[in-house]
């Protein structure tokens, strides 16, 4: 996912993509690491409704989504949808 587009997103999920598979890059990312990174809102609550996990620590910094987007400041709409997850 590199792109912010919640239509494809949901269309993949619903088709059987798994929401919690890590990339194939070093610092192996679910997608839901990559929608807070570019702060992708509603990419991440599509994630989210088909099941990512948002406390799955990547494979870099061992760092869940939710931390990172804890650590994000900027992202505070993002860090809310955490909140009760």
């Amino acid at each position: 996912m590199n792109k912010n587009d919640p239509q494809i997103i949901r269309l993949l999920l619903a088709n059987g993509a798994l929401p919690n598979i890590y990339d194939s890059g070093r610092e192996k990312n679910t997608p839901l690491h990559i929608a807070v990174t570019f702060n992708f809102i509603e990419c991440a609550k599509i994630l989210l409704e088909y099941g990512a996990d948002p406390n799955i620590k990547d494979g870099f910094n061992k760092e869940s989504a939710a931390e990172l987007a804890k650590r994000m400041g900027h992202r505070q709409h993002m860090s809310d949808l955490f909140k009760n997850k």
